[in-house]
């Protein structure tokens, strides 16, 4: 990880632990008259992480940032040194040899057996942006294991030269 990737880790780590002791000092057993405490507990929960979002994606881009050194056998220091909320691509590099690597990362869960139509409108958007795009390795990784299988079923044809990867 580079200075920032290290920093923005760490902030996340902390939050993580500041919920946990929170709650470990907490009644964290409710009853219907005490739902005012666990609004409370909930609404302290959601302050101290902030935008959860970001973070879940911060962290898949960082597994997908770990696995790509891996199979490439090379580091990329500065994949991810942009914000990760700025439009463009997640990850976009050039090898040591010279090819270039694209990759996006999707945190959606299905909706019940299938994608929602708000979900269905993003993972176009993101297959649409990966297929016209010039790049030796296309890549979009995913994080549910059922949304990989559902790609795999209701996209092959828009998945033909990218790789779905479950990270």
């Amino acid at each position: 990880m580079n200075q920032k990737e290290q920093a923005n880790f760490n902030e996340i780590s902390n939050r993580i632990n500041k919920v946990k002791d929170y709650l470990n000092d907490r009644n964290t057993s409710y009853s219907i008259s005490e739902l005012g405490n666990m609004i409370e507990d909930f609404i302290n929960v959601k302050d101290t992480l902030g935008n959860l979002g970001s973070i879940i994606n911060f962290l898949t881009l960082q597994k997908a940032k770990l696995f790509l050194e891996k199979k490439f056998n090379q580091e990329l220091p500065g994949v991810l040194l942009k914000d990760i909320n700025t439009p463009g691509w997640k990850i976009n590099c050039i090898l040591n040899d010279g090819k270039r690597i694209v990759a996006e990362a999707k945190t959606t869960t299905p909706t019940g057996r299938t994608f929602g139509s708000k979900q269905r409108e993003e993972i176009s958007k993101v297959l649409d942006k990966l297929k016209s795009v010039e790049a030796d390795y296309k890549y979009l990784f995913i994080t549910n294991e059922e949304t990989a299988k559902l790609l795999h079923i209701e996209y092959s044809m828009e998945l033909v030269g990218i790789t779905v990867e479950l990270i």
